[in-house]
């Protein structure tokens, strides 16, 4: 059976690069989101975010590592594995609510508003947003 969760751009940018503390981690999710164990869903804001955040952190060898990202966020659609969800007004109105409730940074506010709208487990390393999302949370 598929397991639905929300995906935050912590575990995908860790996925993505060897080096990050959580990369084992974050790579048994991707591994079970190829398998078909799991599909991710992702405020869109989840592709900006992560490829910046690789491009970043991998320095020189960015190209490389932004090019393999951009091509498994591009496969995962494709096979249906992941869904992306516009920031629309009324998904923005929640976001700012969650932000405010829960005390939460913008951008984690819209992955963990997303969350609560599908009632969905949100996956995170991000020890601040675990810690007060007022949603179901694991890391």
């Amino acid at each position: 059976m598929v397991e639905e969760v929300v995906v935050d751009a912590s575990v995908l940018v860790a996925s993505f690069l060897d080096y990050e503390d959580k990369h084992v981690e974050a790579l048994e999710y991707i591994r079970l989101l190829e398998a078909g164990d799991y599909l991710f869903h992702l405020p869109r804001l989840a592709l900006v975010e992560t490829l910046a955040a690789v491009n970043r952190r991998a320095q020189r060898r960015s190209p490389i590592y932004v090019l393999r990202a951009k091509a498994y966020f591009e496969q995962w659609q494709a096979e249906g594995k992941i869904a992306f969800y516009d920031m629309e007004e009324s998904r923005a109105r929640r976001a700012v609510d969650v932000a405010l409730r829960d005390r939460l940074r913008g951008a984690d506010a819209v992955y963990a508003a997303l969350a609560e709208e599908l009632g969905l487990e949100l996956k995170t390393f991000d020890q601040e947003q675990s810690q007060r999302f007022q949603g179901r949370v694991s890391s």
